[in-house]
């Protein structure tokens, strides 16, 4: 059987049940705003945490309370928190590192063969650069060397003794008349002419001097016949040279004679010509 209720026990119940509701949901929002304080410092803390030190897990109540603010729930418990559904960063490793594309790795390869091909092309380019050098170094020693022997050549015919009786002469052009013997003679010689029989040079060697009721004579054979030129005195050791200005245009051929005193002005006797020059050369 149930106890009768007094009066005014209802309203009391009533009061003391709203009293407790009252002071509850107050505990509620004071327990609501700490949480939230608490949870915006958590915040501000992890936010900077990646600027000094490595992500970390947060404690866990504190972990708690923040998954409740978020979920608008209480917290599942760690046994009832499904696997891997907080997961903390972590810096990214070498090992886990995403691998290098094919292509990169076939550009770096080609950008390493063409550096080693562009330093042996220097280097192939610089060892031609240094053997032309030592060319032309040498080809210069050798250009001197030439300029020093010709100076030197110049200097040694400028200080030849010079013979008054040769003459620098200009012509057209000139003859050679190689003057022989008929006999094993040691005589030999020729007479150069210059061009249009201006002038010319007589040179022979080996005639020996004869005594003086005998003489030489220079003939210059023509067309129409021999012509006396002039006598000829050899000294004994030493080549004759005689020279002239003139020389008549149609001569052919050039006689010695050796003759006596007698006989001097009239043409020579086959026998009596010891030197003959009748080959005419273009010079």
């Amino acid at each position: 059987m149930s106890n009768p209720r007094r009066p005014g026990e209802d309203e009391i119940e009533d009061l003391a049940v709203l009293e407790a509701l009252t002071f509850l949901e107050g505990a509620e929002e004071l327990r609501e705003n700490s949480l939230s304080e608490e949870a915006a410092a958590v915040l501000e803390a992890v936010a900077l945490l990646p600027y000094v030190l490595e992500p970390i897990a947060p404690a866990p109540p504190t972990r708690e309370a923040l998954l409740e603010k978020v979920a608008g729930g209480p917290s599942p418990r760690r046994h009832d928190r499904p696997h891997g559904a907080i997961r903390t960063f972590r810096a990214p490793e070498a090992s886990h590192s995403a691998p290098i594309p094919v292509w990169a790795r076939a550009l770096v390869a080609g950008l390493v063969l063409a550096v080693v091909g562009l330093t042996f092309s220097t280097l192939r380019l610089s060892r031609a650069v240094e053997h032309q050098g030592e060319e032309i170094a040498s080809l210069t020693h050798s250009l001197e060397v030439g300029h020093r022997e010709a100076e030197a050549r110049n200097a040694a015919v400028l200080t030849l003794p010079s013979d008054p009786r040769l003459q620098p002469i200009p012509a057209n052009g000139s003859r050679l008349f190689p003057l022989t013997t008929g006999s094993a003679s040691r005589v030999h010689g020729a007479v150069f002419v210059c061009g249009e029989h201006r002038r010319w040079f007589l040179r022979l060697s080996g005639l020996e001097p004869v005594t003086s009721d005998r003489s030489y004579r220079l003939w210059f054979v023509t067309p129409s016949g021999a012509i006396p030129v002039t006598r000829l005195e050899p000294q004994a050791g030493q080549p004759l040279e005689v020279s002239a200005d003139r020389m008549p245009p149609e001569t052919v051929g050039i006689y010695i004679s050796l003759e006596s005193p007698s006989s001097a002005l009239q043409s020579p006797d086959r026998k009596q010509v010891i030197v003959e020059g009748r080959e005419i050369l273009k010079v």
